[in-house]
């Protein structure tokens, strides 16, 4: 399945510092913050990141190490592989990552600088065991007791 992110929360998960960014500048993608945090909100099992990363100041003019991390548990963290990104205007760095981890957080954290804009795309399954109902089967079971019900109806 695909888990998308998005730093203004328009077509995915939200990173937790949007409220800050918003407060500082307006914008819930940049407000002067090293990093943005989306929690996936349960465990999965994370195959490929594709990543669209923005940093700044962007007068800087300069490459800013992003490292890309996860969590289980939002308190302790791994890396999955580190960027750099050129801090310049509107400049974009995409990033393709094959990786194998599970996690409930993903973070883009900014070495010297700050995350200006992030963007992502996860293949993902999720993870956590037990028990799934079938919800496909509804339907035939249904048929079979309405059958059954108008079976003994009709014997009557």
């Amino acid at each position: 399945m695909k888990i998308i992110l998005d730093c203004n929360g328009k077509r995915g998960i939200q990173h937790q510092e949007a409220g800050e960014c918003l407060r500082r500048s307006g914008n819930p993608c940049w407000g002067w913050v090293p990093t943005h945090t989306y929690d996936l909100g349960g465990l999965y099992r994370i195959t490929k990141i594709y990543a669209r990363l923005n940093t700044g100041p962007s007068e800087l003019d300069a490459e800013i190490p992003v490292v890309i991390e996860y969590s289980v548990d939002g308190s302790t963290w791994n890396t999955i592989t580190t960027v750099n990104v050129l801090a310049k205007g509107d400049y974009v760095e995409e990033v393709n990552v094959d990786c194998n981890v599970d996690a409930r957080y993903i973070r883009f954290r900014a070495e010297n600088g700050y995350v200006d804009g992030s963007y992502a795309e996860l293949e993902a399954e999720p993870l956590g065991g037990g028990f799934r109902f079938p919800y496909w089967v509804i339907v035939p079971v249904i048929l079979f007791l309405v059958f059954i019900v108008l079976l003994f109806r009709r014997g009557k």
